[in-house]
């Protein structure tokens, strides 16, 4: 901004020159002041070549002068326009506010800036300014490295440090630079303020995230970061970008440790209803993932819902919606009788409060073997519905969980080719083992950097990241939450899920081709 409003008024200067000297000549003086010996020609010429002199010249003067006015214009415009949102496309604050976990403070103040992807060799995340690097060890759920600034020193100290591993002063589309964000934070700010600071990296410089929730709980202070947007189109580039909380220091006095998680997409746009039939459900692994997308919302933070729809006996429909709402982390259950031909046909709402937490699983009753999704709060638990899950697996290709503990294999049906993948021995590929019980995973991948094939799993596996160089057939999960085939070799820190043994890496690169592929992961029968 501060560029264009130092061209243009040059150029407006500059015009304003012109238009003078073209006043100057056009009126018939043959020695312009300013022109010095470009000119000395013009004293031996006519007054009619004069005021043609003169009038080119302030033809000229004009369009720079309306250049300058242009630049000027669109400056004072950035000026004025607010940021646009990365969740929306909205013109919003570039501020944004969120919610804290209690009530000792109402407001804490976030910010993104861009900081590309962070170079392979950096300390960032391993060293003693992290001060959540001993939960990495044993996390559950995708963790972030965060650190906490307390004085602008400490700031300028953290640019010089890791001025070589991310990209501190250049933007990204609406994101704004690291040293542009920052460049209020001064002795001021620290006197009263501490900045939260976490990274995310991101497989596409398409993706855009936000810090959702700052909590305290429990003596620690927890920012929670989620993807803003789903594009749909991901440029091949990767990135990264910092994210940060301006919280006051008496805040701040009771928290003994900190943390970041990465809590996955904000606003979902998955199914959101699932309906039970009576009788032999045969697709039930659809209805599974649904409940559980549902359940892991209400437990990290994000506002989601979904509707149940099950049937009486005489068959008439009994519609639940449950609404999970993160600011006060808390649900509302609306239940729908008004088909039901027998019963009190009327539209209830009930409020279950944050004791209650969303828990969907298996069950056995009598021997039997249930999936059942409910609340359970402290002393008491209200469930939403329950059915015979097994029953609807029990088929020729029906795999007990006794079978899936001992398999060492799995399928990728790609382009009419099934490609047979032996698994690494960790939590990750088990994990995906279990999953495949449920049903086949469908991904859409894409080609990305002329070395593999990468897709979203729709779900999150544990991660046991290491750093791996590729090689032709590897099965790779990326992030917890994407699965790649190789058929070209890279460097950087991943989860081997396993590898392809039935076909070489020529043969793969054929049947993977150029472009867009569905693949189908199943179990071996």
């Amino acid at each position: 901004m501060e560029d264009l409003i130092g061209v243009g008024t040059l150029f407006l200067i500059f015009g304003i020159v012109l238009i003078l000297a073209g006043i100057y000549i056009f009126t018939g003086h043959k020695n312009p002041l300013i022109f010095g010996r470009a000119w000395v020609s013009a004293k031996n010429a006519t007054k009619e070549e004069l005021r043609r002199i003169g009038k080119i010249i302030l033809i000229i003067a004009g369009i720079i002068c309306l250049i300058s006015v242009i630049l000027l214009l669109i400056a004072n415009h950035q000026e004025k326009s607010p940021a646009v949102s990365q969740e929306s496309g909205e013109k919003t604050p570039a501020i944004e506010s969120n919610n804290v976990g209690d009530n000792n403070q109402e407001n804490i103040v976030t910010k993104v800036a861009y900081a590309n992807w962070r170079s392979e060799d950096t300390t960032f995340g391993a060293d003693e300014g992290c001060l959540n690097m001993d939960r990495f060890i044993f996390s559950d759920y995708p963790r972030l490295a965060v650190y906490k600034l307390d004085t602008k020193a400490q700031l300028d100290s953290f640019k010089e440090k890791y001025k070589n591993d991310f990209t501190m002063d250049q933007s990204h589309d609406e994101v704004p630079s690291f040293n542009d964000v920052t460049q209020n934070y001064d002795d001021e700010f620290f006197t009263n303020n501490s900045l939260i600071l976490t990274y995310k990296e991101a497989s596409s410089g398409a993706l855009r995230f936000k810090i959702s929730k700052v909590i305290k709980e429990n003596g620690t202070l927890i920012l929670k970061v989620v993807q803003t947007n789903n594009p749909e189109v991901y440029t091949e580039d990767m990135s990264g970008c910092f994210l940060m909380a301006e919280v006051s220091k008496d805040y701040l006095k009771d928290c003994k440790s900190f943390d970041a998680h990465f809590a996955g997409v904000a606003e979902n746009t998955e199914e959101k209803k699932v309906t039970i039939p009576n009788g032999k459900i045969e697709k039930d692994y659809e209805i599974i993932n649904t409940i559980d997308r549902f359940v892991y919302s209400a437990g990290n933070g994000i506002d989601d819902e979904i509707e149940v729809t099950q049937y009486t006996i005489e068959g008439d429909p009994i519609i639940t919606t449950i609404k999970y709402n993160s600011e006060e982390d808390s649900f509302e259950v609306i239940k729908d009788t008004t088909q039901d031909k027998f019963g009190p046909q009327e539209v209830s709402k009930n409020h279950y409060d944050n004791t209650y937490k969303a828990f969907a699983g298996e069950t056995t009753i009598a021997g039997e073997d249930y999936y059942e999704f409910k609340l359970v709060g402290e002393d008491n638990e209200k469930l939403i519905c329950r059915f015979r899950h097994q029953s609807a697996l029990i088929s020729s290709d029906f795999i007990s969980y006794d079978e899936v503990e001992d398999m060492d294999e799995f399928l990728i049906e790609v382009n009419n080719k099934e490609l047979i993948v032996k698994i690494e021995d960790n939590s990750s590929s088990k994990a995906l083992i279990e999953k495949l019980k449920y049903g086949d995973i469908t991904i859409d991948a894409h080609d990305y950097g002329n070395f593999e094939k990468v897709g979203s799993l729709g779900f999150e596996l544990p991660t046991n990241d290491k750093k791996i160089t590729t090689k032709a057939g590897d099965v790779i999960l990326y992030q917890g939450t994407e699965l790649t085939i190789y058929y070209d070799t890279n460097t950087w820190n991943f989860t081997k899920l396993g590898e392809v043994t039935n076909v070489d890496g020529k043969e793969l690169k054929n049947i993977l081709r150029d472009g867009n592929v569905t693949m189908t992961l199943k179990l071996k029968q």
